[in-house]
């Protein structure tokens, strides 16, 4: 017969337990009330208690534990962009007081008779537990970004390939780094450099040629600051800037993944592409918008140029840009601009 000890997650002491007791006899009403809620403010501290790393985190500075060592975001923490489905709360997955994701929306500790192992409240069988909340990333599967296809034997940073731990754990894990990381670069670039760099798997797709400038912030108040050419205000901006972390910030840098979504191949549809021989266009290449729609989201105000004497498409459609390609193959603004 095994014996469970409850005292590292209970409150100890006769006086905790004579006070417990107190409320719940006191007030049915509130005990009822929190019995029922799925929120659970200090369930992520209970677990903290044992996974002693995250103690100091918890308790001292009362926020969520580090994803990894560089970044500095948390795991107790609320997303805009992420909702957690009611049939996983169904399940037993708890949130934040505030709908914070903690230690116990994906994980369920008491009566799991699903994961034994780790506590996972359903089974992530090829990232379904990671889909589950984050759905507009499923269309990954069936893009070069889904590793299965072009690099079945590259393994994360736990040595194992998406074969075994599914398709989002190339890029990403739960709990720690998936990859090793330029230090030189933020968390986004560096992941994308993970790959798209010499001497990496990636290392036939590095962009060739660009000029748009990466790692700057359009909107920092700055004197001498070179990059004036935004058109648009920082809460009408419809591309993502991020923080140093890869966090969404509006105040934050322009990156790869500003105007490139990882996990989505062709701009205009949901329709992926594995061929290895199929290079990218401007309606491609996991590209948010198709060009030159994206250029505009930025830089509104150069689009009067079409139709004019330098919209090459008009007055000179054999022209090539240095990448070789026609106005008609790279889009009004690539003439000039890449």
């Amino acid at each position: 017969m095994k014996i469970v000890n409850c005292k590292p997650c209970l409150p100890a002491g006769r006086l905790s337990i004579v006070c417990v007791l107190f409320f719940i006899i006191s007030f049915p009403g509130l005990s009822q009330t929190l019995a029922q809620a799925p929120q659970n403010p200090d369930s992520a501290k209970e677990c903290a208690i044992c996974h002693y790393r995250w103690i100091d985190t918890f308790y001292i500075h009362g926020k969520g534990s580090d994803l990894v060592p560089y970044q500095s975001e948390t795991v107790a923490a609320k997303s805009e962009k992420v909702k957690i489905p009611e049939d996983l709360i169904k399940k037993g997955a708890k949130l934040g007081w505030n709908g914070e994701i903690i230690c116990q929306t994906c994980h369920k500790v008491h009566n799991n008779k699903i994961e034994k192992q780790l506590l996972l409240i359903k089974k992530d069988e090829k990232s379904t537990l990671c889909l589950t909340c984050h759905t507009d990333k499923q269309y990954l599967a069936d893009t070069k970004h889904n590793l299965i296809h072009l690099a079945p034997k590259e393994k994360n940073l736990e040595g194992k390939t998406v074969a075994q731990t599914g398709i989002c754990s190339a890029c990403h894990l739960p709990h720690k780094a998936a990859r090793k990381l330029p230090e030189e670069e933020d968390f986004t670039t560096g992941l994308c450099l993970s790959c798209h760099s010499k001497g990496n798997i990636a290392r036939d797709s590095i962009p060739q040629q660009y000029s748009h400038p990466l790692n700057v912030r359009p909107y920092e108040e700055k004197g001498d600051l070179i990059l004036t050419t935004m058109s648009v205000g920082k809460e009408e901006l419809t591309l993502p800037l991020f923080n140093k972390y890869g966090v969404h910030d509006k105040d934050g840098y322009i990156t790869c993944t500003t105007c490139h979504d990882p996990h989505r191949w062709r701009a205009d549809s949901t329709e992926g592409e594995i061929r290895e021989d199929v290079k990218g266009d401007k309606s491609t290449s996991f590209l948010r918008k198709a060009s030159p729609d994206i250029c505009r989201e930025c830089h509104n105000d150069k689009f009067y140029i079409a139709n004019s004497k330098h919209d090459l498409s008009k007055v000179a459609p054999e022209e090539k840009n240095i990448l070789k390609q026609t106005p008609e193959e790279s889009g009004l603004c690539e003439t000039c601009h890449l």
